[in-house]
């Protein structure tokens, strides 16, 4: 019998500051600093350990910051959310534009079957669950975190890294993204939960039909929360809504599963068990 696995993945990587062609997952200076804190939180929550060191300045010009805001979020510039900010953009003075990354320095705990990771985007993140899974081994719960993205008060997608996963890249119209989550299918089975835990995931319909639209890809469940997450605060923030392929559930018997708990900063024991919430 193999292991049940419980792996959380941080992206966190401001799109208008990646490196294109970098695929180094390992890399902590440009990970943004909400990210950055909730990864360390969650490492030390783990039994791990970590260590920050100052932030630093770097630069690009006007010309590479519009031309990466285009390539990380094509998404967002069709549908005209960007057109006010590459504006801007356009209209400064200055040649170049200073940005402030932020250096990481952490070590996770060894476990047989917890793994948390920084990932570039969706193929990295998923790659690592190739390479750590064995045969037999079977997600427990596998938790991608990063910033729930929003057009005024309504949620619209989720960032991992560079990747924009929203209803319409993991739907029949766009589905950018279902060849990606599909990868998974080896190693999940009815208990699995699949989190998309960035800031107010499930707080409207087309969050919620993002949770549906995963949980179709793998026939499992997936889960969000319906507030924003402050990194600072341990626990979760908002009503837990729980999503499988025929719809969604608020409050479906607890706070959230206990792995989440764990990497939110309130650690609770997990096990090698179904985290779910019967």
């Amino acid at each position: 019998m193999g292991r049940r696995l419980f792996i959380a993945m941080f992206g966190g990587l401001d799109p208008r500051v990646w490196k294109v062609g970098d695929r180094d997952g390992f890399r902590y200076d440009y990970m943004d600093s909400a990210i950055g804190d909730a990864y360390h939180i969650a490492v030390e929550a783990m039994g791990g350990y970590s260590q920050h060191v100052p932030n630093h300045e770097y630069q690009v010009t006007r010309e590479e910051y519009i031309r990466r805001m285009r390539f990380a979020e094509p998404d967002y510039v069709e549908r005209g959310y960007l057109d006010d900010e590459i504006a801007l953009a356009e209209e400064r003075p200055d040649e170049l534009i200073s940005r402030v990354g932020t250096l990481r320095a952490a070590y996770p705990p060894v476990s047989n079957n917890s793994f948390i990771f920084p990932a570039h985007d969706l193929d990295t993140a998923i790659g690592y669950v190739e390479t750590i899974a064995r045969p037999g081994d079977v997600i427990g719960e596998l938790l991608l975190l990063d910033h729930g993205l929003m057009a005024g008060d309504q949620f619209t997608s989720m960032s991992f890294g560079k990747d924009m996963i929203s209803a319409f890249s993991t739907g029949p119209d766009g589905g950018h993204h279902i060849d990606e989550f599909a990868r998974l299918r080896p190693f999940v089975d009815e208990q699995t939960i699949i989190s998309l835990a960035g800031c107010s995931v499930a707080s409207n319909a087309e969050g919620r039909q993002l949770l549906i639209n995963v949980a179709t890809i793998l026939g499992v469940r997936a889960q969000g929360f319906t507030e924003d997450q402050f990194v600072h605060y341990p626990g979760i923030e908002g009503t837990v809504v729980i999503c499988d392929p025929s719809g969604c559930l608020e409050n479906p018997g607890s706070e959230t599963t206990p792995f989440a708990q764990t990497v939110y900063g309130h650690p609770v024991e997990y096990g090698n068990d179904d985290p779910g919430w019967e």
